[in-house]
């Protein structure tokens, strides 16, 4: 009898050595298995998850910093643009009205004609030099141009009036 006793404790503590090595320690509750739950190792794990999603929110808060300088950027290299196709707009318009300052010195004396031939190609090239400054992207290089086109008109403006006035 004593054979048959030990048969299904044998068979039952078998049975229970499977189920505990089939427990497994893990720090996902997922995995843990029966008696394989460790609280310090989830703990840990849950530090692990926490850190990573504030690097995550950091990185989220420093993208959106990063995005509303470049907002503020692009409104300012905006109203740049503007203001400088404004003036380019006033630079052309005084340009043209310098050529009927010059078409009427063609009407003049022989010293004036001659000068305003010299006077129309400087006004050409200037016409040309503003189109040329339309097309500059960079804003600074831009801003130079204009300025320098601007004392260029001056100057033929004043030539072409002194002309006029002999």
């Amino acid at each position: 009898m004593k054979q048959g006793i030990w048969r299904p404790a044998g068979l039952l503590a078998m049975a229970g050595a499977f189920l505990l090595a089939g427990c497994g320690l893990s720090t996902d509750p997922t995995q843990g298995g029966l008696f394989g739950y460790n609280p310090k190792a989830y703990e840990a794990r849950q530090q692990e998850k926490r850190a990573a999603l504030q690097g995550i929110e950091s990185s989220n808060q420093t993208y959106r910093d990063e995005n509303w300088r470049l907002q503020q950027e692009k409104a300012r290299k905006t109203s740049t643009v503007a203001g400088q196709e404004k003036e380019l707009a006033a630079l052309r318009k005084e340009v043209k009205g310098l050529s009927g300052s010059i078409d009427k010195l063609n009407k003049g004396s022989a010293a004036q004609r001659a000068r305003a031939a010299d006077l129309q190609r400087q006004h050409a090239a200037l016409q040309r030099d503003v189109e040329r400054a339309s097309q500059e992207d960079d804003l600074q290089q831009r801003k130079l141009q204009i300025q320098r086109l601007k004392n260029e008109l001056r100057a033929l403006e004043q030539e072409a009036e002194d002309l006029s006035n002999l």
